[in-house]
């Protein structure tokens, strides 16, 4: 037994797309069925509008999940999709259904068939299904999975369409972090289970509490240097350990910002990889990370 979730507290608001990044997917998609009910917490609470939601029902919580695997009736037109739910739930109504299409402006698409679909109009079509259930949260797993790179900016737009239309929390899992950074706005870290770091996104990119949100973030990839800082009279370089004839200069500012301790612990440089092979003359005015090496945490930026 594994535990995917461990001690994991996390709040989301309805104001901000969040995005929940890890490298586990069981985590990810364990985040999913436990907050949506179609899977129970070990211990904790789970609360959606500050009602203890823990053993309701997943038809009781005002959740809906767009997974991955979800699927639409291939040889269905759109609009046949959409209405299917009719037979499902009986308080939905054309006026419910009219009003998710109009919201997410897919009028022109309800004749084709649910199988000719891009990958883009497949999420829409998924995404009016959740909205005409007037839900109190919106999960989606992977939700740039397949979508064009120029319909990738179209999706945010739709999700913050939805969000204040319906005041509703958006969460989205991913395991990759290729262009959901530029979807999310809220940004948590999850990885063996446990949250490393939750904030606004430009916050977790500009310091990364430590080593491990560095390493999965990595967009644009990092490199890592175990090493040392060295006080000259020339002022602080950083050594490696592999190659003590390579120094690197580091600013003074971030000696001070964080001495006298950056000069006892062993460190770990972090720095964009696509600069790494001129690391003696990268720019002090560059990403620079430094990590303690054994706790990994941030030490200097």
């Amino acid at each position: 037994m594994t535990d995917v979730l461990n001690n994991a507290s996390i709040s989301f608001e309805s104001s901000a797309i969040h995005v929940v990044l890890s490298s586990n997917a069981e985590s990810l998609f364990c985040l999913l069925k436990v907050i949506s009910g179609l899977d129970t917490v070990m211990s904790g609470k789970i609360y959606i509008d500050e009602a203890d939601v823990t053993a309701k029902h997943a038809r009781d919580r005002g959740v809906a999940v767009i997974f991955k695997q979800s699927t639409l009736y291939p040889n269905m037109t759109v609009l046949e999709n959409i209405k299917s739910l009719m037979g499902v739930d009986r308080t939905i109504d054309t006026d419910r259904i009219n009003y998710a299409v109009k919201l997410l402006k897919i009028e022109d698409i309800l004749s084709e068939p649910a199988a000719e679909l891009s990958a883009y109009n497949r999420l829409m079509v998924l995404l009016a299904k959740a909205i005409i259930k007037q839900p109190k949260a919106i999960l989606i797993e992977e939700a740039l999975q397949d979508v064009l790179t120029e319909d990738k900016n179209s999706v945010k737009s739709a999700l913050k369409t939805v969000q204040k239309a319906l005041d509703c929390v958006i969460l989205c899992t991913t395991v990759k972090n290729d262009g959901i950074l530029d979807l999310a706005e809220k940004l948590t870290i999850i990885e063996d289970g446990v949250v490393l770091q939750s904030g606004e996104v430009r916050e977790v990119l500009s310091v990364p509490k430590n080593v491990h949100v560095a390493q999965i973030l990595g967009s644009p990839q990092f490199h890592f240097y175990d090493g040392s800082i060295k006080n000259t009279k020339d002022g602080a370089y950083f050594c490696y350990y592999s190659d003590s004839s390579i120094k690197l200069r580091v600013p003074d500012e971030l000696v001070e910002k964080a001495a006298p301790d950056i000069l006892k612990e062993d460190v770990v440089l972090c720095i964009e990889e696509s600069k790494a092979k001129k690391i003696a003359q990268y720019p002090q005015s560059g990403t620079l990370y430094l990590f303690n090496k054994s706790s990994g945490k941030n030490i200097a930026l």
